[in-house]
């Protein structure tokens, strides 16, 4: 039995399999396969203060998009880290020439680093794979990790309170292995390991242009997708878009952007 903190084998081999990262490419932009691509990413990290002394770390780096970012308009450097060897391996060749842009493969809870290392703990729709506990222990790591008035900010998926899951996302959800809190839960998580300042922001309206967005790229790039994958491949990932529209709408699935600093 694997004693990693996430299903390391199911990632690679089925949601961040080698066609998977490609699909996810399309919908989201080059170096992406999260939530807004590019253009989520300006848009989060707008209000940031670095510059090229900085220290970053980004859970989750998954093709290097975000780190790359952050380089280019700061200068900083930049420490990837993902669960996931495929991902990590393809960022570190696209980025084989940036010499303060880093990557490792490995499982964050088991990863260590001095105190007082990084200016900002970076992570984008990563913890929601770990359990609660699990998230409790990440962000107590990162508390001792930043430097004093260093910033965490994440993004990250979210849900209603578990009473008004109906069975539908509930199967979603065990699918996916995902652990779910509110966004005011996972605030407050985050308050418990002595940040302060602590915001969590309901931004799952903005996630919602995203994801219709996204989805109209995919409609109009419909004839590029069929040329080089299958209408299964197409209908698999509209079907994945439409899902999670709907259950934005319904207020079931929700997307958080939360951001606190070390005393």
């Amino acid at each position: 039995m694997s004693n990693e903190s996430v299903d390391k084998k199911y990632l690679e081999s089925y949601q961040y399999s080698d066609e998977s990262i490609k699909y996810y490419e399309f919908i989201f932009g080059e170096d992406y396969i999260s939530s807004g691509g590019l253009t989520a990413t300006i848009k989060i990290l707008s209000d940031i203060q670095l510059d090229e002394n900085s220290r970053v770390l980004d859970i989750g780096s998954g093709l290097g998009g975000g780190c790359k970012y952050i380089n280019e308009k700061y200068g900083s450097y930049v420490y990837g880290v993902d669960i996931c060897e495929k991902t990590v391996s393809i960022a570190k060749m696209r980025n084989k020439e940036k010499t303060k842009i880093e990557f490792d493969s490995c499982d964050i809870l088991k990863k260590e680093f001095e105190e007082n290392s990084f200016d900002m703990i970076y992570s984008r729709d990563s913890i929601l794979h770990l359990t609660v506990p699990d998230k409790k222990r990440l962000f107590e790591k990162c508390y001792l990790w930043l430097k004093p008035n260093g910033v965490l900010l994440i993004t990250d998926y979210c849900a209603d309170t578990k009473d008004n899951w109906d069975t539908e996302f509930k199967e979603y959800i065990t699918l996916r292995k995902y652990d779910l809190t509110t966004i005011d839960e996972y605030g407050n998580l985050i308050s418990s390991c002595n940040f302060k300042d602590v915001q969590a922001t309901d931004i799952s309206d903005y996630w919602l242009e995203l994801l219709e967005m996204e989805l109209h790229r995919l409609n109009e790039k419909k004839e590029q997708f069929l040329s080089e994958y299958s209408l299964k491949d197409y209908n698999t990932l509209k079907d994945g878009w439409v899902r999670k529209i709907r259950d934005t709408k319904r207020n079931l699935q929700k997307w958080g952007l939360f951001k606190a600093h070390k005393k």
